[in-house]
């Protein structure tokens, strides 16, 4: 189906991503044509950053899109870091993404997607993922452990910068790193501040829908950490504010009560 009589299974790194909400958007949208064609262009300019390289006849990179899922693969291992860059232009779209990470056997071309490591990406996607991150097979992150090896200071690792432990122990891309370069500091901020006002954004809008809230105060967590330990910029946080509302009485009083005082619990009984 590619041309060749007898189609290769090969080592990939393959990656397949969910994009948070759409199916939802797509169900309820007043304008689908133009929910549609800002899907379609985010898409398409996300894919261009990953269109380096070739490998006899096809692109190095190979990619399909089905309603608001995405497989990407490619036939090297040094491929985590273009991804998360893929990861990011995305959420400065407005698309936030999760997904699995998985190497291993992998066939595609025009009519099929095929393989192990599409099962293992799908599945860690679909069973551990949860929020917007790209998480990494055992298998993967075991690569990526003895890569660091190699360095005398691994904190000097080019893996330590685009991969991240989550607090579950899970390894997954850090897609902010790749908007953030030393060299130019004030299109990496703006970079930055893009996706803090994109995540108040969300925050708001989702608040009082704690199952996808969770979600975004997630991705408001982790671009926090990336501020404060990645880029050194607090100032550029998603205020707390914003994060974490405080309680709120029924009905606010106007009395000053005396914090001794206990609600009567008999109170309105008879």
């Amino acid at each position: 189906m590619d041309g060749t009589s007898h189609p290769q299974l090969k080592d990939h790194v393959v990656v397949y991503l969910d994009i948070l909400g759409l199916t939802d958007q797509i169900r309820e949208s007043d304008e689908p044509q133009v929910l549609f064609e800002n899907y379609y262009s985010a898409v398409g300019s996300a894919l261009e950053k990953l269109q380096w390289g070739t490998e006899g006849d096809h692109p190095m990179w190979r990619h399909r899109t089905f309603s608001d899922n995405i497989v990407l693969a490619v036939p090297v291992t040094s491929a985590l870091s273009a991804i998360a860059e893929f990861q990011l232009s995305l959420a400065l779209a407005g698309w936030f993404s999760r997904g699995g990470a998985a190497v291993g056997k992998f066939y595609i071309d025009e009519h099929i997607v095929y393989g192990p490591a599409f099962l293992d990406a799908y599945k860690l996607e679909n069973e551990t993922a949860r929020v917007p991150r790209v998480l990494l097979t055992q298998e993967l992150a075991q690569q990526v452990k003895k890569y660091l090896k190699y360095y005398s200071d691994p904190a000097a690792a080019p893996q330590n910068e685009y991969i991240l432990n989550d607090g579950d122990g899970q390894m997954f891309l850090n897609y902010l790193s790749a908007g953030w370069l030393d060299e130019a500091p004030d299109g990496s901020r703006e970079t930055l501040a893009s996706h803090r006002d994109l995540v108040v954004q969300r925050l708001a809008e989702y608040r009082e829908q704690p199952h996808i809230y969770s979600k975004y105060r997630w991705v408001a967590v982790y671009h926090n950490f990336f501020c404060e330990e990645c880029a050194d910029v607090n100032s550029l946080a998603v205020p707390y504010t914003d994060l974490e509302p405080r309680p709120q009485r029924l009905a606010p009083s106007t009395k000053t009560r005396d914090p001794r005082d206990r609600w009567d619990e008999t109170a309105g009984s008879t």
